[in-house]
């Protein structure tokens, strides 16, 4: 599972996560957090990573789509 969840996060990119789930990518990479439904473009996204300044949350695509879905490691993996 550890190679294929590595194969993921280098093969995808925050902004096709995030397009893939209905979010639309923001100017400068910044759009409002949708972890924490937040009113100001405080998540920030680079190719592989992100991190909001509000709530705290950071990580890789697969870190995002755990915390935004609730779902463990593995799951994660799998819907990616």
């Amino acid at each position: 599972m550890t190679d294929y969840a590595d194969l993921i996060k280098n093969t995808l990119t925050m902004e096709q996560v995030l397009r893939r789930y209905g979010l639309s990518s923001g100017q400068k990479n910044r759009i409002r957090c949708p972890l924490h439904h937040g009113t100001h473009l405080n998540f920030s996204y680079r190719h592989r990573s992100f991190r909001c300044y509000v709530c705290g949350a950071n990580g890789t695509v697969i870190d995002f789509v755990m915390q935004f879905f609730g779902l463990s490691f593995i799951d994660a993996v799998k819907k990616l």
